[in-house]
């Protein structure tokens, strides 16, 4: 899958605020916590923290797979930086608490690529 429909299948799972997201190949469906909100996570943080951890290994492995995705059709990576990852998902969920996890992870990755998202921005709907 080349970069640029890399980039476009995770902005389109961004924009449209869905649990799935629609392309030429089919659909992509998340499993998991993947699809628990952002406001769910950050109040598990305090009252559920081994649940939090599962949420937090959600990103992080959604995270992985995308690069990996991303280095085996390019042969190289994006370059995360593992230390900045929790406070930009922390600003983010804060920003959205309605948001699911998968949109949280995917817009890191927009912003590791150079894509003009900050964690305040304004996102769609969600829907499950």
């Amino acid at each position: 899958m080349s970069k640029n429909l890399t980039i476009l299948l995770a902005a389109l799972l961004f924009a449209t605020g869905a649990a799935t997201a629609h392309a030429d190949e089919g659909t992509i469906t998340v499993l998991g916590v993947g699809v628990d909100t952002c406001g769910t996570w950050l109040a598990n943080r305090t009252a559920n923290p081994n649940q939090a951890a599962v949420e937090e290994e959600f990103m992080l492995g959604f995270l992985t797979g995308l690069e990996n995705m991303y280095a085996l059709d390019h042969h190289d990576t994006i370059h995360f930086y593992k230390a900045d990852i929790p406070g930009w998902l922390l600003t983010f969920c804060a920003a959205h608490p309605d948001k699911v996890l998968i949109h949280a992870a995917d817009a890191y990755w927009l912003y590791s690529n150079g894509v003009d998202v900050t964690p305040n921005a304004p996102v769609g709907n969600v829907t499950k």
